[in-house]
């Protein structure tokens, strides 16, 4: 099931559970899809650290070596 949640943005949940799947940006050439609900999410790969500026304090363990950006990429096309 897809829901406007947003101007330009439409999320995209489970019709059984209800957990978010995807984000789809109007205008962007990504999709942004939720990790935890892939059968192998270990086969992905990070390219980013985005909304670094609200993270909150518990949420540790993201890749230092990679950017990192207070809001979206710089290379996003939103």
């Amino acid at each position: 099931m897809r829901r406007a949640s947003s101007p330009g943005v439409e999320r995209a949940f489970c019709t059984g559970c209800g957990t978010q799947l995807l984000m789809d940006y109007a205008g962007s050439d990504t999709v942004d899809v939720a990790v935890g609900t892939l059968d192998e999410p270990g086969g992905v790969s990070a390219r980013d650290n985005i909304f670094v500026a609200e993270r909150l304090p518990l949420a540790k363990g993201f890749d230092a070596t990679l950017p990192s950006y207070a809001g979206f990429a710089p290379h996003r096309q939103c």
